[in-house]
């Protein structure tokens, strides 16, 4: 059954991602979170990492990481799921590498409804 999930799981995000890959975003105010939701969405790695320092200047990036993907939402979407859904598979892999106690609740409650 976890497996059937799983599949559904990646299979609804690479559908989705082939829709809004050539999607450019621009944002309605320049926030940090906006800031970083447009880098995660249409820019690059590093780009993504710079709008990111600000969100935790005197902590190490992996604080920076785990907060942006617990507080911040894109669209009402986790930040990694926004990236991937954009096609930014770099940022989602970041994320996700230091994030994923936080997916795997997100995709169990989410399987449960």
């Amino acid at each position: 059954m976890k497996r059937v999930i799983f599949a559904l799981i990646v299979g609804t995000l690479a559908y989705t991602q082939t829709g809004y890959a050539n999607t450019k975003f621009v944002g309605t105010d320049q926030s940090l979170t906006t800031q970083i939701c447009l880098a995660a969405a249409n820019g690059s790695l590093s780009q993504f990492k710079r709008s990111l320092r600000h969100l935790a200047p005197k902590r190490p990036m992996v604080k920076a990481y785990r907060l942006a993907e617990k507080n911040i939402r894109c669209n009402g979407r986790y930040l990694s799921e926004f990236a991937l859904m954009h096609g930014n598979q770099q940022v989602h892999n970041v994320l996700l590498d230091h994030n994923s106690h936080i997916m795997l609740s997100y995709h169990k409650a989410k399987a449960n409804k």
